[in-house]
């Protein structure tokens, strides 16, 4: 039997990362047993069609999962993860979660694949935010005044091309993918 390699063997470490790491920290799966899309329909929540048309609607939804995000702490997964990036600065995290706890738990080097919860933006002029405010208080652009939305990969997007580019050299230059 191989013997299992030791991480000081490796410099350049990604972690590839989804719902399950979060879900010790109490945040639900999508999908998986008592995931948020057997309860809501993501027509009506999340995805662009459902912001042009009600835009209040969609944002009490997401206002309800960031406070409810902002209640629950980083799992022994996300800790592990970031005192390995200390020790190991070439460490990068690609995760799926939009969640921030990979940031929470203090890594520094993470592609969101997915986006994240507590970032806005504005479709018209660009505009990007981060806010850890619950509830969110300004929902309008400063700079054109249309809607902020949160700035995740809802049903329907596409994914962000240098999210992906970034992850794919990462992956490519990796010694080791966990």
């Amino acid at each position: 039997m191989d013997s299992i390699p030791d991480l000081n063997d490796f410099q350049r470490i990604v972690f590839f990362t989804g719902a399950g790491i979060s879900a010790e920290s109490g945040i639900p799966t999508y999908r998986g047993k008592g995931g948020i899309w057997g309860d809501y329909d993501y027509e009506e929540y999340a995805c662009q069609r459902a912001f042009d048309r009600d835009p209040e609607k969609v944002w009490e939804f997401h206002e309800k999962r960031r406070k409810f995000m902002s209640e629950c702490n980083p799992a022994l997964g996300h800790k592990i993860i970031a005192d390995i990036e200390k020790a190991k600065p070439g460490t990068t995290v690609v995760t799926q979660n939009i969640d921030g706890m990979h940031q929470r738990a203090g890594n520094e080097n993470v592609l969101e694949l997915h986006g994240s919860i507590w970032r806005v933006r504005c479709d018209r002029d660009g505009t990007v935010e981060e806010n850890f405010d619950v509830p969110f208080e300004d929902k309008r652009c400063p700079i054109c005044g249309d809607y902020l939305r949160p700035d995740i990969v809802w049903f329907e997007d596409g994914l962000n091309v240098d999210v992906i580019n970034n992850a794919i050299r990462a992956v490519i230059n990796c010694d080791l993918l966990i």
